[in-house]
């Protein structure tokens, strides 16, 4: 029974279900997992393209030492499969914390022990890429491992001892960036430090409380 007050039922079935206000929260959680797939992708490109540029550094150096001695270096190629894979585990451990024990000391111990576990996995890395060149020559993996001899050894060491160091900065950079909050370091770095001002001046203006408040 409905009076010529009351909404017909059909209507108030409408109402209730909602469906007009399912496609904008469906649109909003599209526009939440995109944001979070470009940030990630940022983050992974500039890891990636950081150690590209140190592996390739470092072979590049390797090739020019060989080449005093006539022997040719033709390992190029691991360069960018090692900035991949390292950059990846990288995003990984970012993910897990893995520095998260230290989060209320100063930023010195996770910066530290970030550069120091990266390091020590690519140390793994040219080990495992000394044995493929090897396999790649035509030797057994016994004899790949043998030929694996001191000289690899300290090559490698050197190797980690470097990216080590080299990790020390962009490990700083990220835990200030972290603490200072997302994208201020980088602009500050990136953009006139005039305009940086101005802007965090007006950020910290527009959390500031109204005086009639």
């Amino acid at each position: 029974m409905s009076g010529p007050g009351l909404p017909s039922t059909p209507a108030r079935q409408d109402t209730l279900s909602g469906s007009p206000q399912s496609e904008p929260r469906v649109a909003s959680r599209k526009d939440k997992v995109k944001q979070v797939a470009y940030h990630q992708f940022k983050e992974f490109l500039v890891v990636f393209l950081y150690l590209w540029l140190i592996f390739a550094l470092f072979d590049l150096h390797k090739e020019i030492i060989l080449a005093r001695h006539h022997v040719e270096f033709t390992s190029f190629g691991f360069a960018f499969i090692n900035a991949l894979a390292l950059g990846k585990v990288m995003l990984v451990a970012k993910e897990m914390n893995l520095a998260d024990h230290f989060k209320e000391r100063p930023l010195i111990y996770p910066t530290i022990l970030k550069s120091l576990v990266f390091a020590l996995l690519l140390v793994l890395f040219k080990i495992v890429e000394e044995v493929v060149v090897h396999l790649v020559k035509g030797h057994t993996f016994e004899e790949s491992l043998a030929a694996f001899g001191d000289h690899e050894a300290q090559t490698a060491l050197t190797a980690g001892l470097l990216m080590f160091v080299m990790l020390i900065p962009f490990f700083a950079f990220a835990e200030l960036s972290r603490h200072f909050g997302e994208g201020r370091l980088v602009r500050l770095f990136l953009h006139s430090r005039h305009n940086w001002l101005a802007d965090e001046t007006a950020k910290d203006s527009a959390t500031l409380p109204s005086p009639g408040k």
